[in-house]
């Protein structure tokens, strides 16, 4: 359905779709394990960022006038913000659940991620809405969580 942009068009290759679809395998089940979970944070703080980079850069063409740096600079800063928000929130469940509450919690990202991924194919501009909500739902949590602590 999308159209990458040399080089990045190898990812659709067989090769690349087999790698793609075991690391999406190993981090769906591997975020539903609380150690592993947390391993698989860590790694993400560079991972995320540098894929939402590199697949922001992939579906920039010659179709858009988008300059290069500004490509790395959105797709990164995406992944990357939504990334921190799921690292900051995964050791808050897991002190307050001991760790039991992290597969639910990740089962929870994990259907948001899918109702975006979706909705960003049918309607853009209403998964930047969609995404401008989460931030806002996770910074009243915040707030939230913060008061009850204090």
């Amino acid at each position: 359905m999308v159209e990458l942009a040399a080089p990045f068009d190898d990812l659709s290759s067989t090769l690349g779709l087999i790698v793609l679809a075991t690391l999406t395998i190993a981090d769906f089940v591997g975020d539903k394990i609380p150690a592993v979970d947390h391993v698989l944070h860590v790694l993400g703080t560079v991972v995320a960022p540098a894929s939402g980079a590199l697949l922001f850069i992939g579906q920039t063409g010659i179709e858009t006038d988008l300059p290069t740096l500004v490509a790395v600079v959105l797709g990164g800063g995406t992944a990357g913000s939504i990334h921190a928000g799921r690292a900051a929130v995964r050791p808050l469940s897991t002190a307050a659940t001991f760790g039991v509450g992290n597969p639910l919690l990740s089962l929870g990202e994990d259907v948001a991620s899918f109702i975006l991924v979706v909705t960003a194919f049918v309607l853009p501009l209403f998964a930047v809405l969609l995404v401008l909500a989460l931030i806002a739902a996770l910074v009243a949590a915040w707030r939230r969580f913060r008061r009850s602590a204090a």
